[in-house]
């Protein structure tokens, strides 16, 4: 490869990673040895190094030919690619006396240090994205309870409505009925059978119209009051209920 100066070392890449290691190790060094002694071959599990070995010569012009020679050969099914390694191999540097025990240990050490430094942003990042989940749950949680809150005090502030309109209200011994279905219309019966129920019941009066409302006649308006407590809110049928007030005298 350009720019990079040859060496006994060559790097072998684009290989079957479906291979044992050490199977993988045994076939190179046999395809390799038939060009020159070969010093090491190396070969790792480790996942990003799969598909890939180091074969050592023990010399510059042995690994030449066996990288002319045997590049883009099919090898278990797969064209190799072969060029010179960029770094010399341990074990030519022991022979010629530039291997450094303590470079190499500088250099494991770095790549440890990558290694910690990487999963240490992986956790944080993993912890980062746990505290976005948790803060997520918590708004939600905290914006359901304000909901609630104020359907809550919608609930008050209309329930009070009700009341106060209750006690303004002058009491009369008729009962005005709203919110009635259509087939009330002309069928005072449907409303007597709940109204006579209670004292001082007199007759219920349909006016001609739409929608049906209804006049409900009590002896006095202690009884009608009475009646107007009792059935408010009566759900007549299923989706209509009885809203009473007092008639206007």
């Amino acid at each position: 490869m350009a720019g990079i100066p040859p060496q006994q070392a060559l790097y072998v890449h684009n290989l079957n990673d479906k291979l044992q290691k050490e199977e993988l190790k045994r076939a190179i060094y046999l395809l390799f040895a038939q060009y020159g002694p070969i010093m090491d071959v190396v070969a790792t599990k480790v996942l990003r190094m799969r598909g890939q070995a180091f074969v050592v010569f023990k010399d510059v012009t042995a690994a030449t030919t066996a990288m002319r020679q045997l590049q883009g050969m099919l090898f278990f099914d797969k064209h190799m690619k072969i060029q010179f390694a960029r770094t010399k191999s341990d074990v030519v540097a022991k022979l010629d006396g530039t291997y450094s025990a303590k470079k190499k240990r500088e250099r494991k050490e770095k790549e440890r240090a990558r290694e910690r430094a990487a999963a240490k942003m992986k956790l944080k990042r993993s912890q980062q994205s746990a505290i976005q989940d948790r803060d997520a749950k918590r708004r939600k949680v905290e914006d359901e309870a304000r909901a609630r809150e104020r359907e809550r005090e919608r609930q008050r502030e209309r329930e009070e409505k009700r009341k106060k309109e209750e006690e303004e209200e002058v009491p009369h011994r008729t009962l005005f009925v709203e919110n009635l279905p259509d087939e009330a219309a002309g069928n005072p019966e449907m409303l007597a059978v709940l109204f006579q129920n209670f004292d001082g019941f007199g007759e219920v009066r349909i006016p001609p119209g739409t929608p049906p409302v209804a006049f409900i006649d009590f002896a006095n308006a202690l009884q009608a009051k009475e009646a107007k407590s009792g059935l408010q809110d009566f759900k007549i049928t299923y989706d209509h209920s009885l809203k009473i007030s007092y008639a206007k005298k």
